[in-house]
């Protein structure tokens, strides 16, 4: 029994495109964030043309990963950090 037996039809075709479309979007914004390490919600939200809720999700989710690392301590104004390439030097 395969894979696409136990997924309602179209079921599976949604979760790929979610998850590719996610991916690009994370590309997008780690690709910007080697050439400008620190960023704001505001930037990012501009970096991948998509609404300012998109780009709190996928701030979060690269949080969750352990990408980047909000470096301000506040609710406002945050900054986030691209953590795994600053760890690389030093």
């Amino acid at each position: 029994m395969g894979l696409k037996s136990l997924a309602p039809s179209g079921h599976l075709r949604n979760i790929s495109n979610y998850y590719f479309s996610t991916v690009k979007l994370d590309i997008v914004t780690i690709n910007y964030m080697y050439k400008k390490p620190i960023v704001t919600v505001s930037e990012v939200t501009a970096i991948i043309g998509k609404s300012i809720q998109t780009a709190y999700n996928l701030i979060t989710d690269m949080e969750k990963a352990g990408i980047i690392k909000e470096i301000t301590g506040s609710q406002r104004n945050r900054l986030f950090l691209f953590k795994k390439y600053m760890d690389l030097f030093g």
